[in-house]
């Protein structure tokens, strides 16, 4: 029973991690159509915004106002220096998109890089980190935080995307950008606010993973990855998917470690990946277009 529980534990708290980054992730693909890589970079800005104002003085409260506005510049940055003008040039093809995306994601690496150097971070939680044995499994208080900070935010964003005038016009760019022109949808100014959002979300999955792990610039390859996946396995464009892909890689990689070597539990989630492409292309709770 211990074990079984401390297999859910391990599975919820990064599954809502980087489920979070993952739904941010989906958002962008599902209103832009552009695979997002650079997003890894983008939780990574957040994470390093929160560590260096916590380390300058400016308290847990300031740190994390600093790395969500910093996260949301970056990725408002990405978008109208990398995505808009290919996009204008009518050159924002898949792999076009997505060799830039990658691009985009290694000079954020690089400039991290540049600042904070290759040594190995860690920031403060933000609550007192207290240790609770709940059923025999141990989760602290940051843990739950995480749980509890992911799940609201992905439930707040998928509130948003349909109970709002501008989650509405999100949609309809999403299903047909020229028929929202159209009716008057400017989606320039859409895909802008859609990257904002994406921002403001990578910001707060920043400071969760800051303080949750030890990390580096090279950290941001990993986020990117994970979030892609993730979202392939829940189905690109679906919010709840995002979730639920995440919780079930991390089942997956989790009951891994119990009959083959912990060093390739990866091969868990990417095999998973594979069994989803094979039967299920379009994700879980993906859409089947065609």
């Amino acid at each position: 029973m211990a074990a079984f529980a401390q297999l859910l534990v391990n599975t919820l708290v990064p599954g809502a991690l980087f489920g979070l980054a993952a739904a941010s992730f989906t958002l962008v693909h599902r209103v832009t159509k552009v695979l997002h890589l650079a997003h890894g970079g983008i939780v990574m800005v957040g994470a390093y915004g929160y560590f260096w104002a916590y380390r300058a003085g400016w308290g847990i409260g300031g740190a994390v106002v600093l790395a969500l506005i910093s996260s949301t510049v970056a990725a408002l940055l990405v978008a109208a220096l990398v995505y808009e003008p290919l996009r204008a040039r009518a050159k924002l093809s898949s792999i076009g998109n997505l060799i830039a995306s990658f691009a985009a994601l290694l000079v954020i690496e690089a400039l991290l890089l540049l600042r904070f150097g290759s040594r190995t971070r860690s920031a403060p939680t933000l609550t007192a980190d207290h240790r609770y044995e709940i059923a025999g499994a141990f989760i602290t208080s940051h843990q739950l935080t995480i749980i509890v900070i992911a799940i609201v935010c992905i439930i707040a964003l998928a509130l948003f995307l349909a109970r709002t005038r501008l989650g509405v016009a999100m949609r309809a760019v999403a299903d047909h950008e020229e028929v929202a022109a159209v009716v008057g949808i400017d989606p320039q100014r859409v895909r802008l606010i859609t990257h904002a959002i994406a921002g403001l979300l990578a910001g707060i999955t920043g400071v969760l993973v800051a303080g949750e792990l030890a990390f580096e610039p090279r950290f941001s390859v990993s986020v990117a990855i994970a979030s892609f996946a993730r979202s392939i396995i829940g189905g690109i464009g679906s919010i709840p998917g995002a979730l639920f892909g995440s919780f079930l890689s991390d089942l997956a990689m989790n009951l891994w470690t119990w009959f083959g070597p912990t060093a390739f539990r990866e091969v868990a989630a990417l095999l998973l990946v594979i069994l989803v492409l094979m039967f299920r292309p379009w994700g879980l709770f993906g859409r089947k277009h065609g």
